[in-house]
């Protein structure tokens, strides 16, 4: 059951906090010689971004999360989900069998922000572990399969996110494998989720190097990331000159992306469609800051879902992932507390006469087979209710 009865009386502090404490089955991951523990407590609420991972099975969460716990510096290593040493699937069944079954909590540290993440399962059969996290979270991101594109579970965990009203960015994985298919997946997120979309990048693979590429369309760069450097660390940026016979044609790649990006912003906010005319009407002239700003707010409130594009397993992408969810993802201040609903809170409610308080202390444990267990053997007087 979510404790959630103190939300509407919390202040600012406590709105951060009740992502740590609503739910106490969430783990929190200390893995012995792991992580590290960079000073988070001190990073306000403004700059704190409470988000799930949520997917279809086996369309990369997890192997995303390490990569994020590796860029911030939480962890020293990547984890890997066949040899079932990930850091949020701990448990021998989730290490066995290489999938998510029980939700994930765990903080990381990017660019002066704390980010707090939920790793939630994918499998069908679990989507009650990902229903009950949703109420605490201010932003999700949704990962997707480059070749199977929108998935059920992808759509069933998106209509939930929809009646809460969580902004989501989209993250198209597994961009190298065969079949892939950015432009589809895409159009099916517009089909399927019954969304508006903005790609905030584009994938490129032709490369003289065997690099990996991607266009930056906000900021009109090519990213290249170093097919030797394993970790994807190394990772350049060359501006897309016109002019430059070889990145004409990427040029105009770029700009039909941003034509496309504006015209959407441009129906949302005013300040993207003004500044468009005082550029005289150039595409490419809108500043990226005021392209941001319309980005966030119209993500915030659920207008408009972020598209970035990247190869998790091949650690390539998932930095710019993480900008993104600092840049375009709503802080506990923006989101405000989520709504309560309870059947026992309504029938108190229409008693006469209050109830008084009382706690029972029961003694548990977790057990290895069948999970939580309550001992019911203990000598427990529970106190009589009065009705009169």
């Amino acid at each position: 059951m979510w404790k959630l009865a103190l939300l509407p009386h919390m202040g600012t502090g406590m709105a951060v906090s009740r992502f740590r404490s609503a739910y106490g089955s969430i783990r929190r991951i200390h893995a012995s010689g792991t992580l590290k523990e960079p000073k988070l407590n001190s990073v306000p609420a403004e700059k704190t971004r409470n988000i799930g991972i949520i997917a279809h099975i086996d369309a990369g969460k997890t192997t995303t999360t390490e990569r994020m716990l590796y860029y911030s510096g939480k962890t020293q290593r990547i984890g890997n989900v066949d040899q079932g040493d990930t850091v949020t699937d701990y448990l021998p069944s989730e290490r066995e069998r290489g999938i998510t079954i029980q939700l994930a909590a765990i903080s990381i540290p990017w660019n002066g922000h704390k980010i707090n993440i939920i790793d939630t399962p994918g499998h069908a059969d679990f989507t009650f572990e990902v229903t009950r996290s949703l109420r605490v979270l201010d932003g999700a991101v949704t990962i997707l399969d480059a070749v199977a594109g929108v998935e059920a579970q992808t759509e069933k965990v998106w209509r939930q996110a929809n009646a809460l009203g969580i902004p989501r960015i989209a993250y198209v994985n597994k961009m190298d494998r065969p079949g892939a298919g950015f432009s589809r997946t895409v159009k099916e997120i517009v089909a399927k989720l019954q969304t508006r979309v903005v790609c905030l990048n584009l994938p490129y693979f032709e490369t003289e190097n065997g690099d990996f590429a991607r266009f930056d369309v906000l900021h009109k760069k090519l990213l290249l990331w170093d097919a030797h450097d394993v970790l994807g660390k190394t990772l350049r940026a060359i501006d897309l000159n016109p002019s430059d016979p070889k990145l004409a044609p990427l040029y105009e790649m770029v700009l039909q992306s941003r034509e496309s990006m504006i015209e959407t912003l441009g129906e949302l906010d005013e300040a993207v469609i003004e500044e468009f005319f005082e550029r005289d009407e150039d595409y490419m002239a809108v500043s990226t800051s005021t392209l941001n700003k319309a980005i966030q707010a119209a993500t915030i409130a659920s207008k408009v879902t972020p598209v970035l594009c990247g190869l998790s397993f091949r650690n390539l992408g998932v930095q710019p992932l993480m900008d993104a969810v600092v840049a375009y993802l709503a802080s506990p201040l923006q989101i405000g507390l989520p709504d309560i609903t309870s059947s026992a809170a309504k029938k108190l409610g229409r008693r006469k006469k209050a109830l008084p308080a009382e706690e029972v202390a029961v003694p548990m444990k977790m057990d290895s087979k069948r999970g939580l267990v309550i001992n019911n053997s203990a000598n427990l007087t529970v106190p009589s209710r009065s009705r009169s």
